[in-house]
């Protein structure tokens, strides 16, 4: 291997830049822990953290967040504090109080 991030190779099989999207995929996708991906892959676990960090500042892995839902996600924050509040759900306007009710029911 020629470097952690470089274009050598890891044990020799698989071309480091492969092997990171590999990761990255296994990781984001499938869900997959840092410890399972290293094992699958043949690496240490921070190997495997290098590689998902350095996926994401190379622009391999974009993740998106939906405003409108970080937007809901601050309301709800919002209404828990101010509220004193277990939890709270934010839904998007509805036209008339039967769709209100499906909107509720559906994010629940």
């Amino acid at each position: 291997m020629e470097d952690a991030f470089g274009a050598g190779q890891i044990h020799g099989e698989m071309p480091v830049a492969e092997a990171k999207v590999r990761a990255a995929w296994l990781y984001y996708v499938e869900g997959l822990t840092q410890e399972q991906i290293a094992e699958a892959l043949g690496l240490s676990r921070i190997k495997v953290i290098r590689m998902l960090a350095a996926a994401r500042s190379e622009g391999l892995v974009k993740i998106r967040i939906d405003a409108r839902s970080a937007r809901q996600a601050g309301l709800e924050r919002g209404l828990v504090t101010a509220f004193g509040l277990k939890e709270a759900v934010v839904v998007p306007a509805a036209r008339d109080a039967a769709s209100v009710s499906a909107l509720v029911g559906y994010a629940a």
